[in-house]
């Protein structure tokens, strides 16, 4: 009688590690200057992109799954140069990065004083000695998918709110410059002052991309101290070639290549 061999074959079970809400830095929401937890809203638009208008826009980007609004009320910075923010159902991270200074969360309260959303803020630093400008730069890095590769998103706009203060400190005023840098390397500047009056001049500022761009970073020069609310955002799509561009490009190339064989 002939034995027949039984071939083992080892199974290999490969586990995926997915990144979960629960381990992000913080969790994006669909409202903008929300006024259920917080009275608090914002009192004056600086650009011509206004709140009401971003309002509008991010609620539909987050119902998208394409933007959403970092109110800093659910979780927290593990890396005081680094914001982490999901969206899309956890789904999705946006990447932001401080080149020049630390960031911290902190409570300012509900009702009718300090935050705009909730009871917290981001604490953005303070003029060191009163009132030597200082400055903020968000460097958009990426958005990652929950295995953390580039979805291939780009943000397009960005907007926050920048508390005023209360006349005690510093002396209250507060001179901001702001200098949006796009994809194209392209920039646009806007010097505002933010009075120190306490609740009645919490001023809001947004920048859309041109068409075709998507906007790089935003720096902000401040001589007073900065705290900001709600950071509203909204991504797209990079650009991507048209298939008739595609097809030029590589009949380019074709071309540069049999030239060179013929010499």
């Amino acid at each position: 009688m002939k034995l027949k061999l039984l071939a083992f074959v080892p199974v290999v079970l490969f586990t995926v590690n997915t990144v979960s809400i629960a381990n992000a830095s913080i969790v994006s929401v669909g409202v903008f200057d929300e006024n259920v937890v917080q009275a608090n809203s914002v009192d004056i638009s600086a650009t011509a992109y206004t709140a009401g208008q971003v309002s509008v826009d991010v609620a539909s980007a987050f119902a998208a799954g394409q933007g959403g609004v970092i109110d800093f009320d659910n979780g927290t910075i593990t890396d005081s140069n680094r914001l982490e923010a999901t969206f899309a159902g956890g789904t999705k991270t946006l990447h932001v990065r401080n080149d020049e200074r630390t960031w911290s969360i902190g409570n300012l309260g509900t009702g009718t004083a300090g935050a705009l959303s909730g009871g917290r803020v981001l604490f953005n630093g303070a003029p060191d000695p009163f009132p030597t400008p200082y400055l903020n730069r968000f460097v958009f890095e990426d958005v990652t998918d929950q295995l953390g590769m580039s979805t291939g998103d780009a943000v397009t706009t960005f907007g926050l709110i920048v508390l005023d203060l209360n006349t005690s400190l510093n002396g209250g005023d507060n001179d901001l410059e702001f200098t949006i840098t796009f994809s194209d390397d392209s920039t646009m500047s806007l010097m505002h002052t933010v009075p120190g009056s306490f609740n009645a001049n919490d001023t809001f500022f947004g920048y859309q991309a041109p068409s075709g761009q998507s906007i790089k970073e935003v720096a902000i020069s401040a001589t007073n101290n900065l705290a900001t609310d709600d950071w509203a955002f909204i991504v797209s799509p990079s650009a991507i070639p048209e298939p008739g561009s595609v097809a030029m490009l590589a009949l380019l190339g074709m071309v540069t290549v049999m030239r060179r064989r013929s010499r």
